[in-house]
């Protein structure tokens, strides 16, 4: 199961490999055909996207989620 650690961990880390390649979020939802506005709530906890807006957003910045359970939850982010 998710937690709202982990899922913050993932808003974190998209967005901070986003502003690490210096993009916009405008830049970001032109890329996957949404609004900049759904980019922003998403990174600000303010919506619950699909897996498939993560995963886009993942995939667009060439990166991939990696979500092991074991002992507890973590979470690799991996990118290029």
């Amino acid at each position: 199961m998710l937690t709202d650690g982990l899922i913050i961990e993932i808003r974190r880390s998209l967005r901070d490999e986003r502003m690490r390649r210096r993009m916009s979020q405008a830049d970001v939802a032109a890329l996957m055909g949404c609004s900049r506005k759904r980019v922003s709530e998403f990174e600000l906890g303010l919506a619950s996207p699909s897996f498939e807006f993560v995963e886009g957003y993942a995939k667009l910045l060439g990166a991939r989620l990696a979500y092991k359970a074991a002992d507890g939850d973590h979470l690799d982010f991996v990118g290029t």
